[in-house]
C-alpha cells in the first residue's frame, strides 16, 4: 500500500462521494497535499497454545500454529492548503448532509467517500494508485497563523483498499485559485470580545465520533456509523485592554461567540460560527516583548443554537 513521502504539487489526493457506502467511485475532486497519511495495517492472531509441544522437541516455537490475519484496518488522511472549491466537500463530510451548498450544521449522518491516494499531479495516467472505499471523516483540523495560509488536516477510516490504474488528475480546483491567507482573517461576531484582526493564530478541531470497530465476522470494516459532532479549539489574541471583555467572560464562566472569517481574493468567504466556553484559564505568553493570551475553548449547543456551524459565501 502507499507510503507517500512526496508533497506539494508532486502528488495529489483525490476523493469521490459514494452513492452507496463501500461502493468505490472515481475521484472527481483533487487536493494538492502538504502531507498524506493513508495506509493499511494488519493485526495478526497467533495461537497462545505454544507450550503444549511434542515431548523431546527442542523448539517450542516450531510447534506453534502459523499466525493468521485477525483484522485489516484502513486509514486515510492528508493535510492541504484548500482552495475555496475544496471547502464544500470537506465541510460536508464532517458536518453531514449534502457535500455542497453554503450552510453547514451538525447532521445525524455523513456521506461515505472513496479516496485515491498517491496520484501524480502532472496529468500522468496509468500509474497504479491505492483506492480506499467506504471512507468516513473522523476529524477535521482547521488552522491558520500569522504570515501563513489556512490549512486543513483530514483524518478518516476506510473499509477496503484496492490497487487500481491511475487516471489523469484534474488540478483546476487548485491551480486556478489562490489559497486563503491568515492576513485575510477577521472576527465578525463579538467584536467587543476579540477586536477584528487581533488574532495571532487559531485552530479548531472538529471530531465526528465514529464506530470504528465495526467488523463483526468480517476481516475488514463492514461499516463506520457516525455519531456525535464535537468541536474544540484555541485562539491567541493580544493581552491588552481590547481583549479585557473576553477575559471577563472567561473568568465568570460565561459563553462567548467566536466567528472567524477567512476571505479569498474573489470575494469568497469562509465563516466558522462557534458558541464557546473556555476550558481552562487563559495562558499568558510573552513573545519578543508582545503580551499574548492563548484561549482554549469547547463548543456547546445551547437550545436552538448549534455548537458550531460553517458558512461559505461568494
Amino acid at each position: 500500500m502507499s507510503d507517500n513521502p512526496v508533497s506539494g504539487i508532486n502528488a495529489s489526493f483525490g476523493i469521490g462521494i459514494e452513492s452507496s457506502e463501500g461502493d468505490a467511485v472515481a475521484a472527481d475532486l483533487f487536493f494538492s497535499i502538504l502531507s498524506e497519511d493513508c495506509g493499511e495495517s494488519v493485526e495478526l492472531h497467533e495461537t497462545e497454545a505454544i507450550s503444549h509441544h511434542v515431548s523431546g522437541t527442542a523448539s517450542v516455537q516450531e510447534q506453534a500454529a502459523p499466525a493468521v490475519p485477525a483484522k485489516v484496518d484502513n486509514r486515510v488522511g492528508m493535510t492541504c492548503e484548500p482552495r475555496f472549491d475544496h471547502l464544500p466537500a470537506l465541510l460536508g463530510l464532517i458536518f453531514g448532509g449534502n457535500c455542497g451548498g453554503n450552510d453547514y450544521v451538525p447532521a445525524a449522518s455523513t456521506s461515505s467517500f472513496t479516496v485515491e491516494s498517491g496520484k501524480v499531479a502532472e496529468a500522468e495516467s496509468g500509474k497504479a494508485v491505492d483506492q480506499y472505499a467506504g471512507c468516513r471523516v473522523t476529524k477535521l483540523t482547521i488552522k491558520s497563523e500569522a504570515n501563513g495560509s489556512l490549512k486543513i488536516a483530514m483524518e478518516g477510516v476506510g473499509r477496503t483498499v484496492d490497487l487500481i490504474a491511475g487516471t489523469a488528475v484534474d488540478n483546476s480546483a487548485w491551480t486556478s485559485k489562490a489559497v486563503l491567507m491568515h492576513h485575510g482573517l477577521s472576527i465578525v461576531s463579538g467584536p467587543d470580545e476579540i477586536p477584528t484582526g487581533q488574532v495571532y493564530d487559531i485552530e479548531v478541531e472538529i471530531v465526528r465520533e465514529i464506530d470504528e470497530d465495526h467488523f463483526a465476522n468480517s476481516l475488514t470494516r463492514i461499516a463506520a456509523p457516525p455519531g456525535r459532532l464535537l468541536a474544540t479549539g484555541k485562539v491567541t489574541v493580544p493581552f491588552n485592554n481590547d481583549t479585557a471583555p473576553i477575559r471577563t467572560k472567561i473568568r465568570l464562566g460565561t459563553a462567548f461567540t467566536l466567528q472567524p472569517r477567512w476571505a479569498g481574493t474573489a470575494n469568497e468567504t469562509f465563516d466558522l460560527v462557534m458558541n464557546c466556553k473556555a476550558t481552562a484559564e487563559p495562558k499568558k505568553i510573552t513573545d519578543r516583548g508582545d503580551q499574548k493570551l492563548e484561549i482554549s475553548f469547547r463548543c456547546y449547543q445551547s437550545g436552538a443554537t448549534n455548537s458550531i456551524e460553517a458558512t461559505l459565501g461568494s
